[in-house]
């Protein structure tokens, strides 16, 4: 699950010339770094107000932790879940 972010919110403040845009499938489109790939952000025809941004691009401390586990049951043995 990737956070949403209002677009009016959202301000990149180097390296948009650099991004480029893909439809990954109809009404979802990705937006990545076109020199190494790394995903950054994705909108949605369904949702015109919103990105989903990718956390790790934020080079800021975060204010929270995950709220929740997914597709824990298939996770690697070693892989220890100690959040309660």
């Amino acid at each position: 699950m990737y956070p949403l972010i209002d677009r009016t919110d959202f301000k990149l403040l180097k390296g948009a010339t650099g991004l480029k845009e893909f439809s990954s499938s109809p009404g979802v489109n990705r937006v990545f770094c076109g020199d190494c790939g790394a995903p950054i952000y994705s909108k949605r025809d369904n949702d015109p107000v919103h990105y989903r941004l990718r956390q790790g691009t934020l080079d800021t401390p975060l204010s929270h932790g995950p709220s929740l586990h997914v597709c824990v049951a298939s996770k690697a043995e070693w892989k220890m879940i100690c959040d309660g």
